[in-house]
């Protein structure tokens, strides 16, 4: 009841195992090489809060919660997950637990090793969550992973920290933005054998570059991978083809060094003797090998995998497989899922405001099983990562015919004013670039929370290309969906008091008010490394051919801003407006009131940030609920700046776009329409509400000139 092996699951088991526990147990019952475990069930969570009363006093907390507000977010998320963490196990499942964790030391072990060794595997464990009702929404990356995790106490602990982590302030901002009822969700966790790898990394059986289906792509690293994630190292890659197994292209690439586990469980680096980093990681026969079971695994679930393995002395394993969703299909083509579950992007989908992920549990979880940050995860992620996934989450999808074209241009009507995007992450990039005309806010914010470290750590610690590598892999994704359609990448716009979880967050300087503090463009200039590797990301990018990235800088009040921001970029080889286009964001009074200035020294668009511009004209803080009900977009002083600044920039023939909350209310779409925005950037679920509204704005602005 409280636990079940891989071999007694199938994938339509969401509702016991959650979608990866599901997922690993179709693979392990194919036959594939799957290191062994078992889950934790969904009924066991559920058990737990139902037997110690806490289910009501979970859901009465979460009830009071504003989630627009931050501290008041984090600090009842923190309360929850204290609650869950410091209330006991029921004994029942606490032996469940370590009944099903000794077997699994036994499973693998000899008699002999068993008496060398002990019975205690090194395990990962991992959420699972359940939403078998809820077929668009998806969680991954908002619950916790634990690696390394030896002891039977210790496995208890993680699954109860891996219970509390259905409630992270992500989590919980996330489930309300999607309306999901939060005692719809359940926790599974799956533990499974951790294989202490020699080589780790990522196969796809279809060219993600290219679309090129007869081609395998493998790429891999020495030791555990978390090196190739972070951006320390660069990946082997390799080109096979997919029908005759042989290598086509090998790119070997000097690593230096390589992460291994010690004894104790701890990850750590060793040097790689310069005539072995030269030599290939896989060599042919293991790269043969490793295609022959890709091939297997998309066959066996008729469409293009996404493959994460690992070789543990000569013996490949499959961490884990998923559909590759990025490639183009034909307009007739749909993919849907026959069961949901978690999908491999680590990012939630796009929110109003950026919310920064919690990188650390509960205070008094022990130090060996701390929240890691995601990228963390032995189940290595690969150098040029698929962000999009099927939004039915991530078991393998089945193609058939259907009206999916009809119904795309019964709402897809063609409007003068251009409807884009707000993305935080590439989670459903593909699926939105199908109905928006472009990303008016690819917001770097959201990205930041998924990193290793904070910004500021990374630079101190004089990793800026790794920071740049994290950057490429994520903007990326969102680039190639949204091909030939522009994506304007905003520079980083972090308030102080926001990423204190990451590593190095705490080094960052307490502010009375952050929010009028040391943030946006002028935090940026005078972290100039900081800035500088942002825009060698986008840099990069543009030379890989994804010409449609803009950059755009955030919170300016002064010209001498603009003109800095312009040098950062030169002095990167990029040449603003020439090789990629410039813009501002408008969130201050001073960049309205300066805006014919701003226009002069030479910007390619400005996009509206509706909600700092109403709080500084109104002097509101819409996160006060003494005030906020005082906070109004439609405020008449606020439209006249909007206003301004739409009539100037049309003078001075730079595109104008808004990518506030504001943009997603229909009121302010019809204001925006008829005074003669360029664009309206909206969140994902609201795009076709506003292109509705901007429809019928147009129809009428026609209709008055013909009266």
């Amino acid at each position: 009841m409280f636990t079940a092996w891989f071999k007694n699951l199938t994938k339509n088991s969401i509702s016991i195992a959650g979608g990866k526990g599901a997922n690993l147990a179709e693979l392990a019952n194919a036959k594939f090489p799957v290191p062994s475990g078992f889950v934790v069930t969904a009924q066991a969570y559920e058990s737990f809060i139902n037997r110690t009363k806490m289910k009501d006093k979970i859901l009465q907390l979460i009830s009071n919660i504003n989630v627009e507000n931050t501290t008041q977010l984090q600090t009842t998320a923190h309360q929850i997950q204290q609650l869950i963490v410091s209330t006991p196990i029921p004994k029942d499942i606490e032996e469940s637990i370590i009944e099903s964790y000794e077997l699994l030391g036994v499973q693998r072990k000899t008699q002999a090793e068993n008496v060398m060794q002990g019975m205690e595997e090194f395990v990962a464990v991992r959420s699972s969550a359940t939403a078998e009702d809820l077929p668009e929404a998806s969680f991954a990356g908002q619950q916790a992973t634990y690696l390394n995790v030896q002891g039977k106490q210790n496995i208890v602990k993680a699954v109860h920290s891996c219970w509390a982590s259905l409630f992270t302030s992500r989590a919980i901002y996330y489930r309300n933005k999607q309306s999901i009822a939060n005692e719809k969700i359940l926790m599974a966790v799956v533990v499974q054998r951790m294989v202490n790898s020699d080589a780790a990394g990522v196969a796809f059986t279809v060219n993600p570059a290219t679309n090129n289906e007869s081609e395998i792509i493998i790429e891999a690293a020495l030791g555990l991978g978390e090196l190739v994630v972070n951006g320390s190292i660069t990946p082997d890659l390799y080109i096979l083809d997919k029908k005759t197994l042989n290598v086509k292209k090998a790119e070997v690439k000097e690593q230096g060094m390589m992460l291994v586990r010690d004894n104790k469980g701890n990850n750590v680096k060793m040097k790689i003797p310069p005539a072995e980093d030269r030599l290939q990681v896989l060599n042919d026969k293991q790269l043969q090998e490793l295609a022959r079971i890709a091939r297997k695994i998309e066959a066996h679930y008729n469409f293009p995998q996404d493959i994460e393995w690992a070789v543990e002395s000569d013996q490949i394993y499959i961490v884990q497989s998923r559909p590759v969703t990025t490639m183009k299909r034909s307009a007739h083509e749909n993919i849907s899922h026959e069961t949901k579950s978690e999908v491999r992007n680590e990012a939630k989908e796009t929110m109003s405001e950026p919310k920064p992920q919690d990188k650390r549990l509960v205070e008094n979880t022990p130090h060996s099983l701390t929240v890691e940050p995601k990228k963390q995860m032995q189940e290595y992620k690969p150098q040029h990562e698929i962000q999009v996934q099927n939004p039915q989450h991530n078991m393998q999808p089945q193609v058939h015919h259907s009206n999916r074209q009809t119904q795309s241009h019964e709402i897809h009507n063609i409007t003068a004013t251009k409807i884009k995007a707000v993305i935080d992450i590439a989670k459903h990039a593909e699926k939105v670039a199908e109905i928006a005309d472009g990303v008016g806010l690819l917001r770097l914010e959201l990205i930041i929370a998924g990193a290793e470290m904070h910004p500021a750590e990374y630079i101190r610690q004089n990793k800026d290309d790794a920071y740049t590598h994290f950057l490429v892999q994520q903007i990326s994704s969102v680039a190639r969906a949204f091909k030939n359609k522009p994506v304007w990448v905003r520079t980083s716009d972090m308030r102080t008091d926001e990423f204190r979880a990451l590593k190095g967050g705490m080094k960052e300087p307490d502010e009375a008010d952050p929010q009028l503090g040391w943030h946006g463009i002028r935090r940026s200039l005078d972290d100039h490394r900081m800035l500088a590797a942002e825009i060698r990301a986008i840099k990069q990018l543009h030379d890989q051919g994804m010409k449609n990235l803009g950059i755009m800088i955030p919170f300016v009040i002064n010209i001498s801003e603009v003109r800095k921001a312009k040098a950062a970029c030169k002095e990167v080889g990029l040449e603003p407006q020439r090789d990629i286009k410039f813009g501002i964001m408008i969130e201050t009074p001073a960049a309205c009131l300066i805006i014919d200035e701003l226009c002069k020294e030479g910007i390619d668009f400005v996009s509206f940030g509706t909600n700092d511009l109403t709080q500084l004209t109104l002097g509101i803080d819409m996160h006060n609920p003494k005030v906020n009900m005082h906070f109004n977009e439609m405020h008449p002083s606020v439209l006249h700046l909007i206003a301004h600044v739409i009539t100037v920039c049309k003078k001075h023939n730079v595109e104008t776009s808004i990518c506030g909350n504001a943009g997603s209310k229909q009121e302010m779409a019809e204001f925006l329409v008829k005074h003669g925005i360029d664009s309206i950037s909206a969140s994902p679920d609201t795009l076709n509400k506003i292109r509705s509204a901007v429809v019928q704005a147009e129809k009428k602005i026609l209709l008055d000139r013909m009266r």
